[in-house]
């Protein structure tokens, strides 16, 4: 141990420097939310939508590599530089994914989208997670038990 500030590099992006007994949280967290750092922002964004829609407009989530191109690079485009001219506001993002059309469609297949499950085109039916169902049993009829 020394009292010489460490240097991180970070994803092809310069150096993260963090002094030595200092909390290097600070230092990573303006790093990943700097505005010319495209990869925090766009990564948020996808996992925000896939949140909603049970897929990403990269899916998976987590592949951001050539060989998985976002499905609509625009509207990923368009959402991360929102988010981060809204100064990283997760209400802004939520409320525009809400307030699209996209989210709003109907579960009803129609004759041209029965089989879509990636572009958008109605909303997916989906399970609720157990954990889910336990809690939501739990509140309903007031039980305390723990499993």
């Amino acid at each position: 141990r020394t009292d010489e500030p460490l240097e991180l590099q970070l994803l092809e992006s310069g150096t993260v420097t963090i002094q030595a007994g200092g909390d290097p949280r600070r230092p990573i967290m303006d790093w990943m939310s700097d505005p010319t750092n495209p990869w925090f922002a766009r990564a948020f964004v996808n996992r925000v939508w896939a949140s909603y829609f049970h897929v990403g407009i990269v899916d998976p989530p987590d592949a951001f590599t050539p060989a998985n191109p976002p499905s609509h690079p625009a509207l990923l485009k368009w959402l991360t530089a929102g988010f981060i001219e809204s100064g990283y506001d997760m209400k802004w993002l939520h409320r525009q994914i809400a307030s699209s059309q996209a989210y709003q469609r109907s579960w009803k297949p129609n004759a041209t989208n029965p089989q879509d499950r990636r572009n958008f085109s109605r909303a997916i039916p989906r399970r609720l997670p157990a954990e889910v169902i336990y809690d939501a049993v739990k509140q309903a009829t007031v039980s305390t038990d723990k499993v």
